[in-house]
């Protein structure tokens, strides 16, 4: 049986979540992704911190696709293309060579 207390390498961790060794290590360099450590100089995760990453990571697209927390404008913010400014009248048009 597996313990939530396993260290697994970097290497297990991606087959586990089912993507590229690179891909974790670049979370790693961002600060995202499982939590990590290191053990001399292997990386190794907790298989109860990868087991929670991926549950909040369900829940959090769980609520993306609900819609919550997600904000409704009754308009789309405004333009701040030079053009569009410069056709409202809200920006001077550029000097003319």
């Amino acid at each position: 049986m597996d313990s939530p207390d396993d260290l697994l390498t970097t290497a297990e961790v991606a087959l586990i979540m089912r993507s590229p060794v690179a891909t974790l290590r670049y979370w790693r360099h961002l600060g995202t992704g499982p939590h990590s450590f290191r053990v001399g100089r292997r990386v190794v995760y907790r298989r109860a911190d990868v087991t929670a990453w991926l549950h909040e990571q369900a829940e959090a697209g769980r609520a993306d696709r609900a819609g919550v927390g997600a904000e409704v404008s009754a308009a789309p913010p405004p333009c701040q293309d030079f053009t569009t400014m410069q056709l409202n009248g809200s920006a001077p048009a550029p000097p003319r060579r």
